[in-house]
């Protein structure tokens, strides 16, 4: 999910089932090597086996959420800052 506001995305979260949540980036969970991978109920038949079988089990799920990474900022709207930050770059890069 994609919001700024951190007491829903909690709510959304805690209110929802899944195999795994991403707030405010987009798959980058399926890319993190020591996160079990699989969903809730027959989508996560796949998730069963291996070492995260006892997890699966559980209905543990990943929730990652955007706080340090500086992706947003490649996603329009820009700001007025990305703007000055984009016209700097392309200054010193060329």
């Amino acid at each position: 999910m994609f919001d700024r506001d951190r007491a829903r995305a909690d709510q959304v979260v805690g209110a929802t089932t899944s195999g795994s949540v991403g707030v405010n980036l987009t798959v980058v969970q399926f890319s993190h090597a020591n996160l079990p991978f699989g969903g809730v109920g027959n989508s996560g038949l796949g998730a069963a086996h291996g070492k995260h079988g006892f997890r699966a089990f559980s209905h543990e799920r990943a929730v990652l959420t955007n706080r340090f990474s500086a992706l947003p900022m490649v996603f329009p709207p820009h700001t007025a800052g990305v703007r000055r930050l984009i016209g700097l770059a392309r200054r010193v890069l060329g």
